[in-house]
């Protein structure tokens, strides 16, 4: 029987397929769609694609497209996000032999709903595909719907798929859903997902009823599911939002990127297992994840973990959070009745009635919050166990971490319970990271037991540790309320710890960390020297009447000092330090070590030690010394006066070179001689300073000695005289003995009358600066002769003559006075004219003449006193 065609395309590049539509031949035509070649289908109905190509549903197609077996890329383009193909579905053949491409693009098709006990179809399904790696690219904005009990995209066990965008396409979105039992993405009703990746686009899938939004239908497990990239928003209804469905196990859920909102609700977990469901393993290394536990009547399911749960079998799973921002919280317990029933879930964790499982935190930016119970306080924990049940295995190891537990529930540890044991805080490990921690009221711990639970086992250490855990009704760690079991509490070293309570049973075991010493690397004598030690572990009397002890520091084997172990806040950490002076010069080794018995029961195994220490003497300041500028031999002693230098010590004084001088112990200095020398002076050192030098150096310069050739006189004729000098300038106690040399006496030749020089030399000497002064040798003439006579007016007669002592003179009546002007042949003469002195050479005073004889008297006499 054939079909009708409705529509035939006249042209030269007409192609004509065919294909099988069970029982019906439908007619494909090429043709032009949105600027592409495509392939049309024709006819509503069944049938397969078995050639890859592009291919547009017509505007009234309804019925099952069946990609055949051997086709490897195929697209498959609907009418727009909002025109939707009701009845219509996709179906992978089997028996195939290579992966699938497929690609939808503006695509909305809902499968055919049915009823029981025919369930309908998936909307998209890879249940056949084979063991192969699928891709499934996204090009506009697609919806598809699966039927009852059926999934939106059906990803079974060993099928995997990965979503993403179309090549060249920048955005692209889906939006994926089961109208009855499956997951919008992954197993039907009772069928595990498969592995499903999702690495980019915008990607909706709500889970029907019991079935998650990813993963598993009701009662299947969650399968294998990565998110890499991408905008991802998954809810379910009983189901996780991503993980199993109701009843399920949860699988193995990684998130390293993308942003990614999952919800669980009636019991669910937002990640992780489906209400009633078992746990999984779940690892966030990135992205940005929000994840909120569904919203029940009678059972939270976390944020991040387990479902809620009836029979107390189920927990966390395995949580790992390396990096990323990651928002978890479980939903509020409403409604129902007010019996001791309803259990709210962990923000991270187990679901209601479920323990905390194995939860890692390593980095990232976590919060989360537990499920609140307002009735009667079954909240869950923060992180940890679910109401009525213990925290699990819980290891905080980096990260910036904020904790708060819902009502009852601890921030950290167990959820709470009304009445009876809620479980322990399970065991707490925190290494590093930034932790806020606070319980949920009524009782709650910060760390430990949410309500009526147990402390369990806390351990805080690491140098990069900071825990807060202050601000609530209960212990800051501890149990919770109505039990007295506070488990046990120990802190290792480095952690910083802000806690003021705790029933904790105090592992008083101390660590010594830290140990520095100030100066770092070596120190001076004058340094004060700082030690001190970090203690962790310790216990303040904030919270409890406890001495912590003392920290014993040595030197070298020796007890220098001990302090008390000092806190840091509110911490549990604490310092003991000492201050150092005096020490003197040398290498140590320093030590810090508890002393037992000190404090109350604590003890410490680890003394600590620094070696190679090297404390030194300063140099001291550099030593100026004064002496006089100038020094010459035959000055006084004087002193070195030493200024500068350091410390205490005693200075002393010794002659390295010379002769000149000799220094007393007091640095008095004695010229001894003329000459350079150089003093050494020295600065003792003492217990803070080296010894110090310096030279100083002295020039002890020559006497001055003045010989002078005394002045001498004789007779001309007779013999010289003996010629002798005097000195000027010998020291005290010092003569002719302390020169060298002999005198030796000249005078010039000659021995007429008048004056020689007389010349000392000969005498040398290395203290003296010898200066030689020269005399004069008067020779005296012994002739008071004149050697010329004149007269003012007139002439003498006769004519002078040396000889000549009398002489007359006549003058005319007009002469009224006369002047004489005589001249000795010897200079040292002395004439007198009528007894006038007169100079030789040099005329006489007037000498009035009276009428007549006159007698003018020229008296001479020699330098010897011979007158004429």
């Amino acid at each position: 029987m054939m079909g009708k065609i409705h529509k035939i395309l006249v042209g030269l590049s007409m192609l004509l397929f065919l294909f099988t539509a069970y029982g019906m031949i439908a007619l494909v035509t090429t043709e032009s769609v949105h600027g592409q070649t495509v392939t049309q289908v024709v006819y509503s109905g069944n049938g397969t694609i078995t050639v890859n190509g592009d291919y547009q549903l017509s505007s009234d197609f309804t019925g099952t497209i069946t990609i055949g077996n051997a086709v490897t890329d195929v697209k498959i383009i609907g009418n727009g996000s909002e025109h939707q193909h009701t009845n219509t579905n996709i179906s992978v053949a089997g028996d195939r032999t290579v992966a699938l491409n497929l690609t939808i693009e503006d695509l909305n098709i809902a499968a055919a709903t049915g009823a029981w006990p025919d369930p309908g179809d998936h909307g998209i399904d890879f249940g056949d595909a084979g063991n192969f790696q699928h891709n499934l690219y996204i090009s506009g904005r697609s919806t598809i719907g699966g039927g009852s009990s059926k999934a939106g995209i059906h990803v079974p066990n060993d099928i995997a798929l990965t979503i993403n965008l179309a090549a060249g396409e920048t955005q692209g979105e889906i939006l994926v859903s089961s109208q009855g039992a499956g997951a919008g993405i992954g197993g039907g009703s009772e069928g595990a997902g498969g592995t499903i990746t999702i690495a980019g686009g915008t990607v909706t899938a709500k889970g029907g009823f019991g079935g998650a939004g990813i993963g598993g239908g009701f009662e299947g497990a969650g399968g294998t599911i990565t998110i890499t990239g991408g905008t991802v928003t998954a809810t379910s209804y009983y189901g996780a939002g991503i993980g199993s469905g109701s009843h399920g196990a949860g699988g193995t859920i990684t998130i390293t990127g993308g942003e990614v909102t999952a919800t669980g609700n009636e019991g669910g977990a937002g990640i992780g297992g489906g209400h009633n469901g078992l746990h999984g393993i779940i690892t966030i290394t990135g992205g940005t994840v929000t994840a909120t536990g569904g919203r029940s009547d009678y059972r939270g399911g976390a944020g991040i973990g387990g479902g809620g749960i009836y029979n107390n079998s189920g927990s966390g799973g395995t949580i790992t959070i390396t990096g990323g921002t990651v928002i978890a919280k479980s939903g509020e317990i409403w409604g129902g009745s007010t019996s001791a029933d309803r259990f709210g879930g962990a923000g991270i964790g187990g679901g209601g009635n479920g323990s905390g499982g194995v939860i890692t935190i390593e980095g990232g930016e976590v919060e989360a919050t537990g499920g609140d119970e307002y009735v009667r306080g079954h909240g869950g924990a923060g992180i940890g166990g679910g109401s009525n049940e213990s925290g699990g295995i819980i290891t905080i190891a980096g990260g910036t971490v904020s904790a708060t537990g819902g009502s009852g529930g601890a921030g950290i540890g167990s959820g709470g319970i009304h009445i009876g044991n809620s479980g322990s805080g399970g065991t707490i490990t925190i290494t590093g990271g930034n932790v806020i921690a606070k319980g949920g009221g009524y009782g709650a711990a910060n760390i430990g037991g949410g309500k009526n639970g147990e402390g369990g086992i806390v351990y805080i250490k690491g140098e990069n540790t900071n825990v807060v855990a202050t601000g609530n009704d209960g212990w800051d760690i501890g149990s919770g309320s109505n039990n007295d079991n506070g488990g046990s509490l120990s802190v290792g070293e480095g952690a910083t710890v802000d806690i003021t309570s705790t029933n904790a049973e105090i592992d008083k075991k101390l660590i010594l960390r830290n140990f520095t010493v100030s100066p770092e690397t070596d120190a001076t004598t004058l340094d004060t020297v700082v030690l001190a030690v970090n203690v962790d572990g310790i216990i303040f009397s904030i919270f409890q009447e406890i001495h912590q002890g003392v920290i014993s520091f040595k030197a070298n084997g020796e007890e220098i000092e001990r302090a008390e172990i000092i806190a840091e806040g509110s911490s549990t950490r604490g310092t003991a330090s000492i201050n150092v002076c005096n020490l003197p010069d040398g290498t140590y080794t320093f030590l810090a070590e508890y002393v037992e018995g000190e404090g109350n029961g604590f003890h410490a195994e680890n003394p600590l030690q620094i070696t190679n220490y090297s404390i030194s003497k300063t140099n001291q300041d550099s030593l100026i010394m004064h002496i006089p500028p100038t020094i010459t031999y035959g000055d006084d002693s004087f002193d070195i006066e030493v200024r500068g230098g350091s410390g205490t010590g005693a200075i002393s004084y010794q002659v390295t070179s010379g002769n000149a001088i000799t220094v007393g112990e007091t640095g008095r200095v004695t010229i001894v001689a003329s000459g350079d020398a150089e003093v050494n002076v020295t600065k003792a050192g003492d217990q803070h300073y080296h010894e110090a030098e310096a030279i100083v150096s002295i020039t002890v310069t020559p006497k001055p000695l003045t010989i002078t050739a005394d002045d001498k006189s004789k007779l001309q004729g007779e013999t010289d005289p003996e010629f002798t000098v005097t000195y000027t300038g010998f020291i005290e106690g010092e003569d002719t003995s302390n020169l060298e040399g002999e005198l030796v006496l000249n005078r010039e030749e000659g021995e007429e009358a008048g004056t020689y020089i007389i010349t000392p030399s000969g005498l040398t000497s290395t203290n003296y600066s010898i200066t030689f002064e020269t005399g004069i040798l008067r020779i005296i003439n012994t002739s008071p002769d004149l050697s010329s006579l004149t007269l003012s007016s007139g002439g003498l007669n006769p004519t002078f003559s040396p000889g000549e002592t009398s002489y007359t003179a006549s003058v005319t009546n007009s002469v009224s006075s006369i002047t004489v002007t005589p001249e000795a042949e010897d200079n040292h003469a002395i004439i007198k004219v009528n007894n006038q002195t007169v100079t030789s050479g040099q005329a006489s005073e007037a000498i009035a003449l009276k009428v007549g004889a006159n007698t003018i008297t020229v008296e001479v006499t020699a330098e010897d006193g011979v007158t004429i």
